[in-house]
């Protein structure tokens, strides 16, 4: 689905795959975008929000205790500007809506 992080483009290799699934994070979290250019996951400065896939919630156990573990997830696979933002200011998750269309890379 579009909303899910892309599909890595070579089989994930057991001695490598902390490293494969880190470069996977850090590319869905920082870079990858929407159908209509924006950040699938993105920082709002301005708002102190971070909109995030609805995966965050749906699997919130997965990265800690609530919204301060997801906000440690993201903090570690962020860009050094958002994480030097996340660790000076308060900021709340909101989860954005789930687009289950099919992701065509």
């Amino acid at each position: 689905a579009r909303s899910c992080p892309r599909l890595r483009p070579e089989a994930y290799d057991g001695r490598r795959l902390g490293e494969q699934l880190d470069e996977e994070c850090r590319s869905w979290i920082q870079v990858e975008t929407t159908k209509d250019g924006r950040r699938k996951n993105h920082l709002d400065r301005a708002a102190n929000v971070f909109r995030v896939s609805r995966i965050f919630d749906w699997y919130s156990e997965d990265f800690g205790e609530g919204e301060e573990g997801v906000l440690a997830f993201l903090k570690k696979h962020a860009s050094p500007s958002d994480r030097e933002h996340l660790e000076k200011v308060k900021v709340r998750i909101e989860y954005l809506p789930y687009d289950w269309s099919s992701n065509r890379q």
